[in-house]
Formats: structure tokens, C-alpha cells, sequence
């Protein structure tokens, strides 16, 4: 780690510099000595007799090496006897006066603050220092280490705004994708941020409703009026960089756009990428995609984490099967069943070996949505054989054998399933001919009935803690979140006046005890997890600014919840609370691509979670603490 220093110098001294450029970087080394050194023969010349002045005396001659720079910046380095050491610039900017190198020579005229280096000329010199690991400006935000300003790596054929040098030191240089992912382009230690490091980002600070507040500048220094929302919380100090349009040739938004590459390419359209943008007029942060011909700005990322996990807290099972899969259950953390397109497997040993089991003959490909386990042997799964015929199945010897099971609409899908013995259980989804559906049973499914609800449209989740009380969710015709309940086994269903939400689809719900629960889903933008404290008469939303969307919600305990889903690059999302809902934290998760679909926890500590990835290959995740 570099040492900073003040170097006090008692005058000023006489010798040559060289300079060279390298990875960005602009060095002159200085080797002290007479004037009159020799350079006849010698591949580069000095052009003429030039004494080196340090203007405040910092350094004494015989202990100056060499000064290491980037150019128009105030970052600047001293060797010295001690080694590498920085000098703190206490005023002005660094500006390069004259810059330009022929076959023989370099002039160079800069001023660093209150000092001065006057033009001088290439001499031989000897042993070159080895250059020191540079120290830039950084922030930690969640275990993220940002740089705190736009990257200006002075690659070639970059572009600053306007074509204006001025620009580079407020805003940095503008670069296409192809620059950015260009060898060189990054100083060691630090890499262009992919688009779901970005979107961590974003999501750890409150989502994209609010993130680009939080990052941007205050004020209107690097912003247009009105910088929408402008709090810089994190010192990220985010500035309107502007753009270079490829096609139009032209200089745009400065000051009114910060568009930030990222180095991950948007597949869909071929030569485009993911970026961020923010604006002056939003407080939003959002990945968007364009072409790569075009040029932003770019902020690095730190390659080694702020905080290094020990582990992820969800870490993938590896396992041979072969589709996605939608739920799981946890009889136990030995005892595991997952479902999934045309697929029932379960697992006696945790997930070490898994065995698919033998399903009933359908006539389509299954999907198969639900599934519910009061022990070991006895189960229930629910979907659609093809995309109309309901379909129940039942097992009572662990999935040797699986029996159909026969139901009282012959059009729809049964989304979720939930029993809480051998004998009482509902499941709920969708009629084609009805709109929403509750079915149920009170004889193991022998014989299942429909139960009236005041819910139209498609239910997506269901749950009970008793054979009288018990949940249902989904959503409306209108688009508004919908929370049904019965407190008498289901002979009447009510619809729970506080939670219907414009524009939510609410997915999952899970209840503790007859007082607390959760309901998450999404309004195809940001996703929402509701609570209650009144047995669901009642709910409030305490999380609704992150984007994604959250299929599956667990409670586990009166306090301690776990909820997953997926964001829209398409990398899972798993976040729990520890206080009720006061505070949603992002949790780790080892896989960094696919959609998780389902949650079931054993325990606060011990629990799995199932998806599939952007290949539809299917995904297993255990969390053990």
C-alpha cells in the first residue's frame, strides 16, 4: 500500500526527465546531474540545456527519481529514497501546457497545483523504478468497492464530451463497448461491472425507483435543473456524462443523462449492450440496451469485495436432472421433493442423489406448479397436462406411485396446493369457463369441490395453518392484488379488505400462525412483499421499489421471513427479514444466472429453493447456517 507524503524540498534542482506512456499512465523520470550530459549517439536527444523546477522546493536533488502521473488530474506520485510515495496536490488542477512527442523529443510544460515542472527534454537514464499500484478515489457501498468518479482511461479513439479537454476532469472520456472491454482499459485490480453487478447496485440502495438519486451528484454543477431526487447518500458522486451518438455523429445530454456501460451484452439484438442511465429529470437507475457502436461513460468496480463472503448463503446442489423446476418441498433436510415440467424428483439424502419418479400418463407435457407433503409418504402435486386439463396427483408411499386424482372443472390450471393432514387440503388456480378457482377436499382428494370466491380472474397461491382457516392470492380482473380467506374451512371465502393494490399480481402467501403473513408478487416492474398482523383483513406493503419479480414468499416464524424470484437480466433474487418486514436484506446466491421459482424453509437456518436458468437447466439451491 502506498504511503502518502509531504516531502519537504530545500531547493530547487538541475537534471533531465523522461517520459514515457504506458497502460494510461504518463511517467517522467528524473535523473539528477549536470546539464551538459551527452546525448550524441543516443536514440532520443534533449533539446537543449533545461533546468527541472519544483516551484515550493519539495524534494532535495539527490533524493528525487522520478514523478509518476496521469495526465490532467492531480494524482501524482514522487520516488523517492523511502519508494513510492504520492504528493497531495492542495490547489488548482493539473494542467499539460504542452504535450507532444517527434522522433527525438518531448516537451513538457505542466503545473500541479502550486507546483511548477518546466518544459525539459529526454536524456538516457538508468534503472527505471518500478511504478507503485495506483490509489484511486473509492467507496464501499454493500460489499461493492465503487471508483468514486467517471473512468478516463485515454484509450484510443475515445471521446471526450464536445471535444473538449476541459470536460475529461468533470465528466471523464466516452467510450464504445468494444473500448471498454478493450485490453488495457482497466488499471489492475479493477473491471468494467457487469449488468447484474449494476443491478446488485441498484438493488441494494432501494431498487430503480430511487437509486439514481441516491447516486447522483447534488446540485446542479453536473446536473440540469432539476436533478430529480439528488441526495449522493454514498458519495458515488454520479455525473451527467452525456453521450456520443454513432449514427448522428453528434455530442448529446450532457448534464441531462449519465449512461454508464456495462460489460455485459444484451443477447437478444445482436451488437447490443446493457447499460445504466440516469437522468435529471428522474430519481431512477435503470438497465436499459443499445448499440455498442455508441459511447458513455464507465465507472469500475473493485475486484475484490468490500466484505469477502466466507460462503454464499445459497449454494447450489449439483444434480443430473433435466428440466426447470417450480417448487419444492422439505419434509425434512433429508427428505426433498421438487416439481418442474414434465418432472417429480425427490431426494432421502439431502440432495446428494436425486430419483425422478413415475408419473401418471398424460397426454401433453406437464407442468407441474404445486406441491404439498404432510410426510414422507404422503403428497399431492398440481398443473396442467398441456395448457387446458387440471391435473392432481396424489402419492402415499413417497412417490413409488402416483395416482391420478379427478376434479370438478375439466378447463384451467391448478397453480398451488397446500394440505394440512391426510384428509383437508385446497388448491386453487384458474377455471377457463369461471375465471378463479378453489378446490377442495376433506378425504384426501378422493373426491374434490369447488368453493365459491369473491376473487374473479386467476389465484396463484394458497396456504392454511388449521382444517378452518386458510389463504388465497392472485389477481383481479382490474389488475389489483387480491387476498381471499376463510376462517370456516372454506364454506365462505371473504375477500380481505386491505389487500387489493393497484397493478400488484401477488404470486405467494404464507402465513405463521392465524396473525402473521406475508404475499409477494410484482406489477411487472418492481416487486412487492405485503404483511399483515391482523390474520390478513389487513395489509401493508414493505418492499416495492426493486425491480423483478418475486414468485415465492416463506414465513418462517413471527419475525423471520424468506422470499425469491428473479430480476429482468434474468439473475435470481433472494431477500429475508430477521424484524418482521422492517428491513429486507439481499441474501447471496452462488448461481448469478436464472429465475427461482420456489421456496421451502425447515428451519430459520436450513431450507432449499428451485428454478431454472436462462437454458431452462434446472436449479437446486440449499441454505444451511
Amino acid at each position: 500500500m502506498i504511503t502518502l507524503a509531504r516531502i519537504p524540498i530545500r531547493n530547487a534542482c538541475n537534471g533531465y526527465y523522461l517520459r514515457w506512456y504506458y497502460n494510461g499512465w504518463h511517467y517522467w523520470l528524473f535523473k539528477a546531474g549536470t546539464l551538459g550530459y551527452n546525448t550524441a549517439g543516443e536514440p532520443y536527444r534533449t533539446t537543449g540545456a533545461r533546468t527541472v523546477e519544483l516551484s515550493s522546493a519539495m524534494v532535495t536533488a539527490d533524493e528525487v527519481e522520478a514523478i509518476r502521473t496521469i495526465l490532467n488530474t492531480a494524482e501524482v506520485y514522487v520516488y523517492t529514497d523511502g519508494g513510492w510515495c504520492e504528493i497531495r496536490v492542495l490547489s488548482g488542477e493539473a494542467l499539460v501546457l504542452q504535450n507532444y512527442l517527434n522522433a527525438y523529443s518531448v516537451e513538457l510544460k505542466a503545473i500541479l497545483g502550486s507546483r511548477k515542472l518546466s518544459a525539459t527534454g529526454f536524456s538516457p537514464v538508468g534503472a527505471i523504478p518500478a511504478a507503485p499500484m495506483p490509489v484511486y478515489c473509492e467507496i464501499t457501498i454493500g460489499t461493492q468497492i465503487w471508483m468514486c468518479q467517471n473512468w478516463d482511461a485515454a484509450y484510443p479513439a475515445s471521446k471526450v464530451y464536445g471535444n473538449d479537454e476541459a470536460n475529461r476532469a468533470l465528466y471523464g472520456g466516452l467510450y464504445t463497448w468494444a473500448q471498454v472491454n478493450g485490453a488495457g482499459f482497466c488499471p489492475a485490480g479493477w473491471h468494467v461491472p457487469t449488468a447484474t453487478e449494476w443491478q446488485t447496485l441498484i438493488d441494494y440502495i432501494g431498487g430503480d425507483a430511487v437509486a439514481g438519486g441516491k447516486l447522483k451528484a447534488i446540485g446542479t454543477t453536473y446536473w440540469n435543473a432539476p436533478n430529480t431526487g439528488a441526495t449522493d447518500d454514498y458519495s458515488f458522486d454520479a455525473r451527467g456524462g452525456g453521450a456520443f451518438g454513432f449514427f448522428s455523429g453528434v455530442f448529446t445530454n450532457l448534464k441531462t443523462q449519465g449512461n454508464f456501460w456495462t460489460a455485459s451484452p444484451y443477447t437478444p439484438i445482436a451488437n447490443y449492450a446493457y447499460y445504466a442511465r440516469m437522468r435529471n429529470d428522474a430519481a431512477t437507475c435503470s438497465l436499459l440496451n443499445n448499440n455498442q457502436n455508441q459511447s458513455y461513460s464507465v465507472r469500475l468496480l473493485k475486484n475484490t469485495p468490500a466484505v469477502p463472503p466466507v460462503a454464499s448463503d445459497w449454494i447450489e446442489i449439483p444434480q443430473t436432472l433435466s428440466n426447470k423446476l417450480y417448487a419444492v418441498k422439505t419434509v425434512d433436510m433429508n427428505t426433498i421433493f421438487v416439481v418442474g415440467t414434465n418432472i417429480i424428483a425427490s431426494s432421502v439424502d439431502g440432495g446428494v442423489i436425486w430419483t425422478e419418479q413415475t408419473k401418471p400418463s398424460v397426454t401433453l407435457p406437464v407442468e407441474i406448479y404445486g406441491v404439498s407433503f404432510i410426510d414422507a409418504n404422503t403428497g399431492w402435486v398440481c398443473g396442467v397436462d398441456g395448457d387446458t386439463i387440471p391435473v392432481m396427483w396424489n402419492t402415499v408411499n413417497g412417490g413409488t406411485t402416483w395416482n391420478a386424482q379427478t376434479l370438478p372443472f375439466t378447463s384451467g390450471v391448478l397453480n398451488s396446493v397446500i394440505f394440512v393432514d391426510a384428509l383437508v387440503g385446497w388448491a386453487v388456480g384458474i377455471d377457463y369457463d369461471t375465471d378463479a378457482i378453489i378446490v377442495y377436499t376433506d378425504d384426501g382428494g378422493t373426491t374434490w369441490n369447488v368453493q365459491t370466491t369473491p376473487s374473479d380472474n386467476i389465484l396463484w397461491g394458497v396456504t392454511a395453518i388449521s382444517d378452518q382457516i386458510a389463504w388465497a392470492c392472485g389477481v383481479n380482473s382490474s389488475s389489483e392484488s387480491v387476498v381471499v380467506l376463510t376462517v370456516d374451512g372454506g364454506t365462505n371465502w371473504t375477500l380481505a379488505s386491505g389487500g387489493t393494490i393497484p397493478s400488484i399480481e401477488l404470486r405467494s402467501i404464507s402465513f405463521f400462525d392465524d396473525t402473521i403473513g406475508w404475499a409477494a408478487g410484482d406489477d411487472g416492474s418492481v416487486f412487492s412483499i405485503l404483511y399483515t398482523d391482523d390474520g390478513g383483513e389487513n395489509w401493508v406493503e414493505q418492499m416495492n421499489t426493486i425491480s423483478g419479480v418475486m414468485f415465492s414468499v416463506q414465513a418462517v416464524d413471527n419475525l423471520i421471513a424468506v422470499a425469491c424470484g428473479f430480476d429482468f437480466i434474468n439473475a435470481p433474487l433472494m431477500y429475508r427479514t430477521d424484524d418482521g418486514g422492517t428491513t429486507w436484506l439481499p441474501q447471496t446466491v452462488e448461481t448469478t444466472d436464472g429465475q427461482l421459482r420456489g421456496i421451502n424453509m425447515v428451519d430459520e437456518g436450513n431450507g432449499l429453493s428451485v428454478g431454472y436458468s436462462s437454458t431452462n437447466a434446472p436449479i437446486i439451491l440449499t441454505y444451511i447456517t
